[in-house]
């Protein structure tokens, strides 16, 4: 899966301190459009109904944010730690998570397309009722992480992912290749595993997970 580079501006204008942003909010939010952003803290802040766009954010801290309802489009978050934050029915096109903290965060509803999450740490991540349209994690920490009833036509790659103990509940894997993760305690049912991609020996131990006795 190839997941295209958000389209940046050619020249991006440096911005006034993120803890500033708040300053900028109406009730419909906040618009950033082509500015980067280096080691601004808005943890805790309440910015739903934003848009970012053409934006980068290095070394930025978002934990426990209210960023629900936003619109995120051609962003790119480096070394940024968005644990906890909500993002609830936002919606997020080409953005880019490069080394990033994402433990907790809640992602209900939300629609992403061509995003990419690269050796980000994400465990107990929410993308439950999500739509998931060429999305790509790799090498990414996703243990407990709920990927429950996610939306139809599907179209997700994981890649050397640690998914033990993760939801898919309700959401269908069909051509979704697990060889290259850790599935240890994978919470799922049989009609979801039709159509994977697995091991012969994540085979077997899916098996014993859904209650089959296997006799050598």
């Amino acid at each position: 899966m190839r997941v295209p580079k958000p389209v940046l501006p050619t020249q991006l204008e440096d911005a006034i301190p993120l803890e500033e942003v708040l300053s900028l909010k109406d009730r419909d939010g906040v618009l950033l459009d082509g500015y980067r952003f280096e080691n601004g803290n808005i943890a805790g802040w309440d910015l739903e109904k934003s848009e970012y766009k053409g934006c980068t954010f290095s070394g930025c801290r978002f934990t426990g944010a209210h960023m629900s309802k936003g619109w995120i489009r051609d962003v790119i978050f480096e070394r940024c730690d968005l644990s906890g934050v909500r993002l609830v029915e936002s919606s997020l096109q080409r953005v880019w998570f490069l080394g990033c903290k994402l433990s907790g965060a809640n992602l209900a509803g939300a629609v992403l397309q061509d995003v990419r999450f690269h050796e980000c740490t994400a465990d107990g991540i929410v993308l439950a009722e999500s739509g998931l349209k060429n999305v790509q994690f790799e090498n990414c920490k996703l243990q407990q992480a709920s990927f429950s009833s996610v939306r139809k036509k599907l179209s997700l790659s994981l890649d050397r992912c640690d998914l033990r103990a993760a939801d898919f509940f309700h959401t269908p894997l069909k051509s979704i290749d697990l060889t290259s993760c850790e599935i240890d305690g994978i919470r799922l049912e049989g009609p979801e595993l039709r159509g994977a991609i697995v091991t012969a020996i994540q085979a077997c131990e899916l098996a014993k997970l859904l209650g089959v006795v296997i006799r050598s």
